[in-house]
Formats: structure tokens, C-alpha cells, sequence
């Protein structure tokens, strides 16, 4: 059976989330076209691209990288968000590093939403300081309130526009994506199993 998992990449539109995942996805920041970078059928509709991870030797991931749309209350409101939010295994937060203001939205807007959808502690996070070929000028400590907030989260330093790190972002996020939701189809399996036993035989004795 293939192996599927679902990343979603979360953060405003000036951060560089588009330009970050072209570049793991086509190994540049842009100017792809074609059948590259996919084209929004709506301001409503988020970009997906496919592409295989090799986590480990010899095992492949095939991972859904869903683009999130502008932030818009529109949008919250819209049938697509439920589905978007649904059954993700790692999201991506992307910051820009010489804007606060997109990392407070990161913790007050973005986070907040997935939370209306979906469970914060059931799946992995990843936070991005994207643009990291300019100068830091977030604050550390905001930085340090969304890594607690986030059990189990990873933060690290990346730029679309060299290179620098993009591969290992999605690499962390496939592998964790994949050996959680490995997990989960293992304690379903367990359950079956274990009903299947119970019936076969013949339930409780008491």
C-alpha cells in the first residue's frame, strides 16, 4: 500500500510560504511554469503539489503539500476550510524574520483557526523563520510562547531564496507526518483486532 501523508503550509501571504515550496517542489524559488507551480481556481482554493520523500533509504512518502490561501474571514466561513484543516498529519507555520507581525498572526490567527477544525495536539509542527538572508528582527520571545504553545514543535531558520534549509523542513515534516500517522493506523488496527477477538469469542463471560 502507498504511502500518503498530508502537509499543510500556514502563514501570510508576504512571508514566502509559495516561493519556499517551489523551491523544495521544482529546486528554485519561482518562475516555474507549465505544469510546475499550480495555478489557485479561486482566492478560496489552496495550491497543492505532490511530490515523493525519500524519509529514510528505501522508503518513499508520497506527500500533499497544501498552500493555504489568504487569510480572510471569508475564507473561515467558506465550505473549504473544514476540508483543509481535516485529517492533516504536520503543518508548516512560515514566518518572515524581519517581520513580527507575521509571527504574531503565526500564534493569534493561524494556529487559532486550525484549532476551530482540527486537534493542536494531535499532529506535528513545524515553524519556519523564512527569509533568513535578511536581517532578525522578530522577537525571541514570541518565538519561544509559540514553540511551548506547540508540544513537541521544531523551529528553525530557512530561506527559499538561497536554499538554505528548505530540504531538511520537509524532511522533518514528512517524517514525522508519516511515523505519526504509521502510530495511529497501528492502535486502529489493535482495536479492530482486539473487537474481532472479543466477538469471535462470544463477547464477555461475566
Amino acid at each position: 500500500m502507498e504511502d500518503i501523508v498530508k502537509i499543510v503550509v500556514l502563514g501570510d501571504t508576504q512571508v514566502g510560504k509559495t516561493s519556499f515550496i517551489t523551491r523544495f517542489v521544482h529546486g528554485s524559488a519561482g518562475g516555474v511554469t507549465g505544469n510546475g507551480k499550480p495555478t489557485r481556481s479561486s482566492q478560496y482554493d489552496p495550491d497543492v503539489v505532490v511530490k515523493e520523500v525519500e524519509i529514510e533509504e528505501g522508503k518513499v512518502v508520497k506527500a500533499y503539500i497544501h498552500d493555504s490561501p489568504r487569510r480572510d474571514s471569508a475564507f473561515s466561513s467558506h465550505s473549504m476550510a473544514p476540508n483543509f484543516y481535516r485529517n492533516v498529519d504536520a503543518v508548516i507555520l512560515v514566518y518572515s524574520v524581519d517581520d513580527q507581525n507575521s509571527l504574531e498572526a503565526l500564534q493569534d490567527c493561524w494556529v487559532t483557526e486550525f484549532a476551530t477544525y482540527s486537534d493542536v495536539s494531535d499532529t506535528n509542527w513545524i515553524i519556519v523563520g523564512n527569509k533568513n538572508d535578511l536581517r532578525l528582527e522578530i522577537d525571541q520571545t514570541t518565538l519561544k510562547e509559540l514553540s511551548s504553545r506547540l508540544k513537541g514543535s521544531v523551529s528553525i531558520f530557512a530561506s527559499a531564496k538561497t536554499g538554505k534549509n528548505v530540504q531538511e523542513v520537509f524532511h522533518i515534516a514528512v517524517k514525522k507526518a508519516h511515523d505519526t500517522r504509521k502510530k495511529k493506523e497501528g492502535t486502529i488496527n489493535l482495536k479492530e483486532k482486539n473487537s474481532q477477538t472479543a466477538r469471535q469469542s462470544g463477547g464477555c463471560k461475566c
